[in-house]
């Protein structure tokens, strides 16, 4: 034991190579670009002012702006989680009938490619909208503006707000509520005094998730915020690209980080403070029912009102890009995707190649970055596990002004070129590597890495053979998710896209910003249909490793 204590207090090279790398990595493109991006607004002449800082608070427009985004954000939580939680609570406690089908539809959004929701809203409920315009024959009904952005972002966002909360419903043990029921409390009291408090982290937990990846939105307020409704993120992209004013852009940007980084510190506090909710071992079975049967048809009825919306969002978003031009001429046709497809066929493969590479160095980095932090003891792990999350609390446009203004001059000259955008990609999604493998390293028996370490193996031969294969599956499921999100991005590429790297949702945008909703429809299915392609063939190749394994050593492997 002595020795092995030895061993585990001392790094081999190697190790301290590895962490030398990615300790300089996370200074030069997560540090770097937010330092710069500060100077450039306090130091705009090369001299300490607040000058910039003072403009953006004495212009009506900005202040309006701030307040309009952290609003919505607002709302957009509030009614994310109140939805989130119906739905987690019909599916684990209420037992309701569809089960399985409102889970799928729970999770489809965080599937969907930027712009597919707002396209949806738009042909619905837009001055050419299919119930707007083709069934109530109105004329003036607006959507943009705060209407627009509550549905569309509340619809994208509330599947984070389920999953989480899914989660603790089905870790509750439902016992505390049957003490509490068969000393006659009512169904609502036990929901209101037990079920509801012991939520209560995961409720703060999906809202202050939910506020700030609103205030990070880009895709959707550029397309329905409209210009009597400003939002903070299509200000700064304007200021930058419209106006060319990189330091008011820089300010607005930081204007943004606040409630940002706020958010994300009460929501890690939040999770620090778990501990009070009383879920000890295994939950028991329940022998009380914990709804009504007139209860279980109201909760039915929500969930399948929302899920009837969210699919009719879906198809009539699709079903615009097989149609010559949207209530003029529904007639089929495919001209559409003969654009989308030849004009954009180029950056499609540039998108796709840059996604899998940012994708696949994001999912290793992140679970070596895991493995580090829970395995080993070193200088600075507090330090390096913070500045690797610190990307997922930073809005897109934060990022990508940050790094357009930090590597536009030598000595690191990257603007324009597929490498930023790769770069991105890989610190922007290296969190996700890091929360999908920290639980189930946190699992591992101590003993495994202690036999290895006895026997003689190193860090690296230990972490490969042995730590690697069983954490396998939160691998695919960190590249899994990295490429999506890659494939979809918007808010940070939109700012570091070039003719010489071009991405996909960057092509979409151009169409929607002239007004061809059939092209960008048509571009939107195609990247939908790249996405589901990859997925299928990641869990055929996760399966097809599970089975090997399984056959190998008689074990089983968790799914993705």
């Amino acid at each position: 034991m002595l020795k092995l204590a030895r061993r585990k207090s001392l790094l081999e090279p190697q190790v301290i190579i590895v962490i030398i790398i990615i300790m300089a990595g996370l200074a030069l493109f997560v540090v770097f670009p937010l330092i710069r991006l500060l100077y450039i607004v306090l130091f705009p002449n090369g001299h300490f002012t607040f000058d910039i800082i003072k403009q953006i608070v004495d212009t009506h427009i900005y202040m309006q702006g701030f307040l309009n985004s952290t609003t919505v954000a607002f709302w957009v939580g509030l009614s994310s989680v109140v939805i989130g939680y119906i739905f987690a609570y019909a599916v684990t406690r209420a037992n309701v009938a569809g089960k399985r089908y409102f889970n799928f539809m729970a999770t489809i959004p965080m599937l969907s490619p930027p712009f597919l929701l707002a396209m949806g809203v738009i042909l619905l409920f837009g001055y050419n909208g299919l119930i707007t315009k083709g069934i109530l024959g109105m004329d003036n009904f607006r959507i943009f503006g705060f209407k627009g952005l509550l549905l569309v972002e509340t619809v994208g966002s509330f599947p984070l707000a389920y999953l989480t909360l899914k989660g603790m419903l089905s870790a509750m043990d439902p016992r505390l509520e049957d003490a509490a029921l068969s000393l006659g409390a009512s169904r609502w009291k036990t929901f209101a005094t037990i079920t509801l408090p012991l939520s209560l982290p995961g409720i703060a937990n999906a809202f202050l998730l939910i506020f700030a990846f609103s205030l990070a939105d880009f895709g959707n307020p550029i397309l329905l915020a409209g210009s009597r409704f400003p939002i903070l993120s299509v200000q700064a992209y304007l200021e930058i690209t419209g106006m060319y004013n990189l330091e008011k852009g820089a300010a607005l940007a930081l204007m943004l980080l606040i409630p940002s980084i706020l958010a994300f510190a009460i929501q890690r506090y939040v999770i620090a403070r778990r501990s009070y909710v009383t879920v000890t071992g295994k939950p028991g079975m329940s022998s009380f029912p914990r709804a009504s049967t007139a209860e279980r048809h109201l909760y039915f009825g929500i969930c399948l009102a929302f899920s009837l919306l969210l699919a009719m969002l879906l198809t009539v978003a699709m079903a615009g890009a097989f149609v010559k031009n949207w209530l003029i001429d529904n007639s089929f046709s495919l001209v559409h995707f003969k654009f989308a497809w030849g004009q954009g066929l180029r950056y499609l493969k540039d998108t796709t190649r840059m996604a899998l590479i940012g994708g696949l160095l994001a999912a290793v980095q992140g679970i070596v970055i895991a493995f580090l932090v829970t395995k080993r003891r070193f200088i600075g792990k507090k330090s390096m596990e913070f500045i690797s999350m610190l990307p997922f609390a930073l809005p897109g446009t934060v990022v990508g002004i940050a790094y357009l203004l930090s590597y536009n001059t030598l000595p690191i000259l990257l603007t324009g070129s597929s490498l930023i955008i790769i770069i991105n990609f890989v610190y922007r999604y290296t969190p996700v590597g890091m929360r999908t493998a920290v639980p189930m390293l946190q699992q591992l028996s101590p003993s495994i890495d202690e036999a290895s370490i006895n026997l003689g193996a190193s860090t690296g031969t230990t972490f490969r053979k042995i730590t690697l294969p069983l954490i396998i599956p939160s691998f695919f499921a960190a590249l899994v998710y990295a490429f999506i999100r890659s494939m979809t991005a918007i808010s940070a590429v939109v700012y570091l896209a070039s003719p010489h790297a071009y991405v996909y949702t960057v092509f979409i945008l151009d169409e929607l910003s002239i007004g061809r909703l059939g092209n960008a429809a048509a571009g939107v299915v195609i990247l939908s249909g790249v996405i589901l392609a990859f997925i299928v063939v990641a869990s055929l190749v996760l399966r097809r490793i599970g089975g090997k394994r399984q056959g190998s050593s008689g074990g089983s492997m968790l799914g993705v």
